[in-house]
């Protein structure tokens, strides 16, 4: 709570904060890394964007495919099942063993989407109250975990924000994925059932990138690569 009223004003780099973490999980570092920016990236352009209409779509879609060019690091966009995420003999290690900390990673993930969602209301000031709400929504969910976050799955990013999955089809599945390899690499930390840790990592991560990994056939969009 401290560090969420206090913020720092730049970037924190992970190496300084988890270093055997970055040292055991390099392929998966580098894999959030560039999905984060372009979290990132779409956030700005949503919240800066003087044109609410082809243009903001335009730059998205174009950011989308620079992402997508880095083939070594970028995630699929196609939609993988929720088996990847919990169909390992090591999945849900985490959760059961910190519940608490489960739903606060799946608050921050719903926080993020539903900004998405707040930042395509047509008007700033309808904007404004829209970041607002969820602010305050977030807020509530985290103040009195496990019993103030009631999600028994991970928030999927078309669900939570249709508006956003509508303009943007493709990019939901690559920000859900993103969001279940967060998942999974917290489970492998957790397991007493994983002993090759950095084994475990580069594999699912390389499922990560994979568009035939668990890949499902019913997107919550319908739409498929």
């Amino acid at each position: 709570m401290a560090i969420l009223k206090n913020p720092p004003t730049v970037k924190v780099d992970e190496e300084d904060i988890a270093p055997q973490y970055v040292y055991t999980f390099p392929l998966t570092v580098s894999v959030f890394d560039w999905s984060h920016l372009l979290h990132q990236f779409v956030l700005d352009v949503l919240a800066t964007s003087n044109d609410r209409g082809a243009g903001m779509v335009r730059r998205v879609n174009e950011l989308f495919e620079q992402y997508k060019a880095n083939t070594q690091v970028a995630i699929t966009d196609v939609c993988k099942t929720m088996l990847f995420m919990d169909g390992h003999i090591f999945s849900k290690a985490f959760r059961r063993t910190y519940p608490s900390f489960n739903l606060l990673i799946w608050s921050y993930h719903w926080f993020q989407i539903r900004l998405y969602e707040a930042l395509l209301k047509p008007t700033e000031i309808e904007r404004d109250v829209a970041v607002a709400a969820t602010l305050k929504e977030f807020r509530a969910l985290i103040s009195d975990l496990p019993d103030s976050a009631e999600f028994d799955m991970m928030p999927e990013t078309a669900k939570e924000a249709p508006t956003f999955a509508r303009l943007f089809p493709r990019i939901p599945s690559a920000f859900d994925n993103n969001h279940m390899l967060h998942d999974i690499i917290s489970d492998i930390l957790t397991s007493d059932r994983v002993t090759k840790k950095r084994a475990e990592g580069m594999r699912t991560a390389r499922m990560a990138l994979d568009p035939e990994a668990f890949r499902s056939t019913t997107c919550p969009q319908g739409v498929m690569q």
